[in-house]
């Protein structure tokens, strides 16, 4: 059966360079802010089964850490075990900072029908 992870997020720091955090395996996720106000980066399988369908929220702060606005975006395609895919969310509002949730993913069974033990 397919499980999925929901909410796991990504608090990352005020700057807007890039930023890398690690999340508790499978996955960990780089980006940055473009100067076309996108969050653009890759997000990482670090674990030994293939991943799918990964719902990713970019949640927009102001300077009181109050949620202003948000935006979801999708990473595209099954990312391998150990690997890693681009993702661009545009038109994100502009804010004083802010936040990558990986919102929710699937991880893949093996062929006997078993998920990877954690």
């Amino acid at each position: 059966m397919k499980r999925s992870v929901l909410a796991l997020a990504l608090v990352l720091t005020l700057s807007p360079a890039a930023r890398a955090l690690d999340v508790n395996p499978p996955l960990h996720v780089v980006w940055k802010l473009t100067p076309a106000q996108a969050i653009e980066g890759r997000v990482y399988n670090d674990f030994i089964t293939p991943i799918t369908q990964i719902r990713l929220q970019v949640q927009a702060f102001d300077a009181s850490e109050q949620m202003i606005a948000s935006k979801y975006g999708y990473v595209f395609g099954d990312l391998t075990p150990h690997d890693s895919r681009y993702f661009e969310i545009r038109h994100v509002p502009a804010a004083h900072h802010y936040r990558v949730v990986v919102e929710s993913y699937v991880q893949q069974q093996f062929p006997s029908g078993h998920t990877a033990p954690r």
